[in-house]
């Protein structure tokens, strides 16, 4: 009898191990969502497609705010400065379309604060706006779907108060919620029981992108009406893009590497010919070329034009008519932020010391960024900055890749600029000098445009094969930094 009650409990135990076997592998199977390289789906269920849910904390306010999927999270780090996303993977992923078993989960927003509230239920959603004249609701669709109860291996998310702001923020797991009201006394649970339930995830998914300055907008090349009339524009893309007309109305959405042309008829109504990625359609004065997506860090377009040494270039691309006392041209654009502006510069090549990067793109930068508060010259033409050593040289997308250092310089500094007094101050620079800096009023410049600007020895910065005159015909104004003088220094 005692050997069969020890056999007994042999099996007794092995049956416990193998449930509790079992009961780990469901709740690890339905615990998270997982990341295939292209889509976030449930674990072990690849059909059954999610979307990760960010949460990006503002800086200037103390808030989180939580986004529907990669692309709502770009366009929001890409447009808004104050946002940054740090906490390398998702809060959680939901599915963003109504499924059986799910309630909507919609994102109000208080138009008081700036902050945003997550409501469950369109009942929940209608009381909050009733009693709150605070709150509105614009998104016009649910941020999400979630599930209000448990069920087998979600997450409970839970929503604290934080009676000084007055805010809500929702954390993963009790775990996660005991610790936030552990470590910050603003912080009180009042709900009772979970906001909702979610799969959480371990995977990061495609990296998010950071804001990259305001935008600049770059004079690449100018066509004389004939030139333009004769011979077809010709742009592509390997992504997706759209034409907008100069109201920014949508005229047709292009597939991937499909080559749009464009014509200018020379008329009084400035038309311009779009045709061959579509039937031909006519429209006047500016074309713009952009992402079909909202926010698209990554687009690059490639301009046919054997006249332009470099063909490829970031972000937007517009053909705009311009009307410059009597001289007409119909200028290629580029509207790009001006981080990637920096990343293009032609000025040097970055196979120097870091640290002269580091000056280079810093002087690019402010330069970039007093044109775009201040510059008015060529307002007509619309743009800010022509792509000429009359301003910057600018080469974009296949320079930066041909000399990746630029761009390691640019980001290591992002976001400096020089300032003197609290002011911007512009840093012009040449490459050579005849072994002397000079005083702004010496080339006829304006010595209070430019205070910060001394006359100094540039002994490293000296050209020995040229003399005065041909280092200032050859561009060589010698004032502020002296390019091969820092970079020999």
């Amino acid at each position: 009898m005692n050997e069969i009650k020890k056999y007994n409990k042999k099996i007794l135990f092995f049956i416990v191990i193998l449930l509790l076997t079992v009961f780990a592998n469901i709740q690890t199977t339905y615990a998270e969502c997982v990341y295939d390289g292209e889509n976030f789906h449930i674990k072990d269920e690849p059909d059954n497609i999610v979307s990760p849910i960010h949460r990006l904390f503002n800086t200037k306010t103390g808030v989180h705010l939580y986004t529907r999927g990669v692309d709502d999270a770009n366009k929001i780090l890409g447009k808004w400065t104050d946002f940054e996303y740090t906490d390398g993977t998702p809060a959680f992923c939901m599915h963003i379309a109504q499924q059986p078993g799910l309630t909507p989960i919609y994102r109000l927003f208080n138009t008081k604060t700036g902050v945003h509230l997550y409501t469950r239920g369109t009942a929940d959603r209608d009381k909050i706006l009733q009693k709150y004249s605070d709150f509105e609701f614009t998104d016009g669709a649910p941020a999400f779907w979630a599930s209000l109860t448990q069920q087998r291996g979600l997450t409970p998310i839970y929503r604290l108060f934080n009676t000084k702001t007055g805010v809500h923020l929702y954390t993963r797991g009790t775990t996660d919620r005991d610790k936030i009201l552990q470590k910050y006394s603003d912080f009180e649970f009042t709900d009772g029981a979970p906001a909702f339930w979610a799969d959480i995830t371990h995977d990061s998914g495609p990296p998010l992108y950071r804001y990259q300055g305001p935008e600049i907008t770059i004079g690449l090349y100018a066509y004389t009406k004939t030139e333009l009339r004769d011979n077809s524009f010709r742009i592509k893309s390997d992504k997706s893009y759209i034409i907008k007309d100069k109201n920014g109305t949508k005229i047709a959405t292009i597939p991937a590497n499909i080559t749009t042309k464009v014509k200018y008829l020379d008329d009084d109504a400035h038309t311009l010919q779009i045709y061959d990625s579509i039937p031909e359609i006519t429209t006047t004065d500016e074309i713009t070329f952009e992402s079909a997506k909202e926010y698209d860090a990554e687009m690059v377009f490639e301009i046919v034009r054997p006249e332009m040494t470099f063909s490829k270039y970031r972000d937007k691309i517009q053909l705009r008519y311009s009307n410059n006392s009597g001289t007409k041209r119909i200028w290629i654009i580029n509207k790009i932020p001006l981080e990637h502006y920096i990343w293009g510069m032609g000025e040097i090549t970055g196979t120097g010391p870091m640290e002269y990067n580091k000056l280079m793109t810093t002087a690019y930068r402010t330069y970039g960024y007093w044109k775009i508060l201040y510059s008015t010259k060529y307002a007509v033409e619309g743009f800010k900055v022509n792509a000429t050593p009359g301003n910057q040289l600018y080469y974009g997308y296949e320079w930066e890749k041909r000399y990746p250092r630029i761009r390691e310089g640019a980001e290591s500094t992002r976001g400096k600029m020089v300032k003197y007094d609290g002011e911007l101050a512009i840093t012009p620079y040449s490459s050579w000098t005849d072994g002397r800096t000079r005083n702004p009023e010496e080339v006829g410049w304006n010595p209070s445009v430019f205070p910060h600007c001394k006359s100094v020895n540039d002994p490293y910065g000296k050209n020995t094969t040229m003399s005065t005159q041909q280092l200032f015909d050859a561009g060589n104004h010698m004032v502020g930094i002296s390019a091969h003088g820092a970079l020999n220094l």
